[in-house]
């Protein structure tokens, strides 16, 4: 009889070990979500920029975003999937430019530490210091099974003060979303950022490991754009 109670208290010992391991492991958040231009490509009249632009939507289509959640932390960046054969390198090249996919957002709310991993042919480790000023509006509307609400702000890209707006929802209690951008008393379902408009197609709990990305070729966020325009402004000396 002692011999039965104990194999009893040992294989409850093992079913509580089995659900609290289960539960640990579903303790963080998968968000999908898909992208699209916000160009209105209709109103295009040149003929080659507007059949460029076409074909960038068409590829857009097919991309597909995740934000990593758990705890304090989160991971944003495109699901990695092949390249179509029929698609030109250029096209996708833009594709990806454009949505920000050739890019891994991470970010510490506990460290305040935003971390931008630029995944291309001259990989940066980009430090990102910034405090969002959100403001948030009366303005709101259904989104699936949500209310959301309108909230504004802006993000500095080197000299140019980029306009940025998210919808979120109080509903679910995470204060993250797409490209960084949290703060917010809520979850940003929808991202509207330099023409590209992320939306939310799933979120689930899942089993959530998130990789803080290895500092390499380290610069902050706006050296880096200030960077750039210096060099497009030579371009421009230059006649090209």
């Amino acid at each position: 009889m002692k011999k039965y109670i104990k194999m009893n208290k040992h294989i409850i010992y093992l079913l509580m070990l089995v659900f609290h391991t289960t539960y640990a492991q579903q303790d963080g958040v998968r968000a999908l979500y898909g992208v699209k231009s916000a160009k209105n490509i209709d109103d295009m009249e040149n003929f080659e920029v507007k059949n460029i632009m076409i074909s960038i939507a068409s590829v857009l289509k097919d991309f597909e975003f995740e934000l990593l959640i758990s705890d304090h932390e989160s991971l944003f960046n495109r699901k990695e999937q092949l390249k179509p054969d029929d698609i030109s390198p250029y096209i996708y090249y833009q594709a990806l430019v454009f949505s920000q996919g050739d890019k891994t957002w991470y970010v510490n709310d506990l460290e305040g530490t935003k971390i931008v991993e630029k995944n291309d042919s001259k990989p940066m480790t980009l430090l990102l210091d910034e405090k969002l000023e959100w403001d948030i509006t009366k303005e709101s509307k259904n989104f699936g099974d949500y209310k959301v609400y309108k909230a504004t702000t802006v993000r500095q890209k080197g000299t140019v003060k980029t306009p940025v707006e998210a919808w979120f929802t109080s509903d679910l209690p995470y204060s993250f979303g797409p490209l960084g951008f949290g703060g917010l008393p809520g979850f940003i379902v929808e991202l509207k950022f330099e023409e590209m408009i992320y939306t939310l197609n799933k979120i689930e709990k899942a089993n959530v490991k998130i990789k803080k990305p290895k500092l390499n070729n380290q610069i902050s966020y706006q050296e880096y754009y200030i960077m750039l325009e210096k060099e497009v402004a030579d371009i421009k000396k230059k006649g090209y």
